[in-house]
């Protein structure tokens, strides 16, 4: 009899435990992605109805201020230093000069914002800057076209200080620019910081020969 009652109150039990667990719980603030709100930038997501029948807006994000302009720049106000040429016009950006010096404060600088933006594709350096491998996402099978930067191979060379900044600001080919993450200072350290990577040194390409063969042209 005994033995009875206590498989009738585990199977109780059991039902139970088996119900309550088909249950979903969860704290107010843990809400399932496919059921949240999604609400874009200064837009109304709350409204009520006036006496005319009318939606009218009651909670919403704080527009700006009249007479404030908003930058695209995640440290605004803070404006660039360099003034950027036209995207194609690549004379203009082959010709700059990187304004900032290669103190070990900037190289420090730029290794850490090379690691975190461009390592992922192009490659992690080792301590001799060698990179033997091109990034995670550049591996087989995942995102095709990622050229190495340092190396035989390597297009730092072949590339001056303002071509290689106008790539990291503005994007090229696949590569998206990076001026929403990076201040100019950051920017320009990572472009100094690549000159110390293998093979990494720009080499100015050697001048054309003339037509008349080396020789002076007559007066």
């Amino acid at each position: 009899m005994h033995s009875a009652k206590l498989l009738k109150a585990g199977a109780a039990t059991l039902v139970g435990g088996l119900l309550v667990s088909t249950v979903a719980v969860a704290l107010p603030w843990d809400i399932d992605m496919a059921d949240s709100q999604a609400v874009r930038g200064y837009e109304c997501w709350e409204y009520t109805v006036d006496e005319e029948g009318k939606r009218v807006c009651i909670r919403a994000m704080q527009p700006l201020p009249d007479g404030v302009v908003s930058q695209e720049h995640p440290f605004s106000p803070t404006p660039f230093k360099t003034v950027a040429p036209d995207k194609m016009d690549i004379a203009a950006w082959t010709a700059m000069k990187n304004p900032l010096e290669p103190t070990p404060e900037v190289l420090a600088t730029g290794e850490t914002m090379f690691r975190t933006y461009c390592a992922p594709c192009h490659g992690v350096p080792d301590d001799k800057g060698v990179i033997a491998n091109l990034g995670t996402v550049a591996q087989p099978g995942r995102m095709a076209g990622v050229v190495a930067l340092a190396g035989e191979t390597g297009v730092l060379s072949a590339r001056t200080d303002g071509q290689v900044y106008r790539v990291i600001r503005m994007g090229n080919a696949i590569m998206p620019p990076y001026n929403w993450a990076m201040s100019d200072d950051e920017m320009w350290s990572i472009v100094h910081y690549s000159r110390t990577l293998d093979n990494g040194q720009y080499i100015p390409p050697e001048p054309e020969p003339t037509d008349n063969g080396g020789e002076e042209a007559p007066e």
